[in-house]
């Protein structure tokens, strides 16, 4: 059994259906009641991202992500942590290891630097106008 939320009825469990008119039923009921879609940064996420982006666009739906480095495969926006900058500081640590500092003497950092970037195309594409106060995160 899956569960999915609806916001009308609280959690409902999904069944698998034999028939044909049940599964258009699903389908147009899904259809009809998402307005956008998350795709969360997890390994399913990332190989299927090129699907989820092909689904919402042919939803005409908005795609968000906290996987900023694939939001140049598509989708609306991200927000999520930054992968770059922790990679750099986990890297001059492990330097410092390798030459010989012990690790319990290194203090513990706060590496989490928040990513958001929005696609100005993508959101042309479905009809969105994004406000000034982005501005700053707006990618061509």
């Amino acid at each position: 059994m899956k569960y999915f939320r609806s916001a009308a009825s609280g959690w409902n469990r999904s069944r698998s259906a034999d028939r044909t008119k049940s599964c258009k039923r699903c389908r147009f009921w899904l259809a009809a009641n998402i307005q956008v879609v998350w795709l969360p940064a997890d390994n399913t996420g990332i190989q299927g991202y090129e699907g989820a982006v092909k689904g919402a666009k042919d939803a005409r739906l908005p795609l968000i992500t906290d996987i900023c480095s694939a939001l140049s495969r598509g989708g609306l926006a991200c927000l999520g942590v930054g992968m770059q900058y922790s990679s750099l500081l986990a890297g001059k640590m492990a330097g410092r290891v390798l030459l010989g500092e012990n690790p319990k003497d290194m203090p513990i950092e706060e590496v989490a630097v928040e990513e958001m970037s929005i696609s100005r195309g993508n959101a042309a594409e479905l009809g969105i106008s994004i406000p000034a106060e982005f501005g700053r995160s707006v990618r061509p």
